[in-house]
């Protein structure tokens, strides 16, 4: 992830290959913003809380910079800045077990990255905590903070 300085903290940027990896097991909407300092928009469909990520013109928003406990409405923590600003919500998908997508593995168990490329996974046993990792076609990362999967 690239890190970008705002509101005098660092906030994440996603990368092409994050976004490529979540669209799998994402469904991503996105939505425009229809005035300066709005800060409500309402999610196509809906979504089940605990279950989204949201974006702010690429910039990964942290739960305490919105308010997502009642679908299908969001509220941000500050107003947009401009009418040419974009909300991306990545609400998640139901899954097939065979699409592969987000399948349970160890780090011992992870396949190679390189023939997994763009493929996501839930890693139970990774360093620091279980969470979702994406193959970049070289390694095995994690979604939080963009770093080479370990034990």
């Amino acid at each position: 992830m690239k890190h970008v300085g705002l509101q005098s903290r660092t906030k994440d940027v996603a990368t092409q290959d994050q976004l490529a990896a979540l669209g799998q097991v994402f469904r991503v909407e996105t939505i425009t913003t229809s005035s300066v300092g709005q800060t409500s928009y309402t999610v196509p469909n809906g979504y089940a809380p605990g279950s989204i990520v949201v974006f702010l013109n690429g910039v990964l928003q942290q739960p305490d910079d919105y308010t997502a406990t009642s679908s299908p409405s969001i509220t941000l923590a500050v107003g947009a800045l401009s009418t040419q600003d974009v909300l991306q919500v990545g609400v998640l998908s139901s899954i097939r077990a065979q699409d592969d997508a987000l399948l349970e593995s160890t780090v011992a168990n992870l396949p190679s990255a390189s023939a997994s490329g763009r493929k996501v996974r839930y890693c139970t046993n990774m360093a620091g905590r279980a969470g979702p990792v994406y193959s970049d076609g070289t390694n095995w990362r994690r979604f939080v903070d963009d770093s080479v999967v370990t034990t």
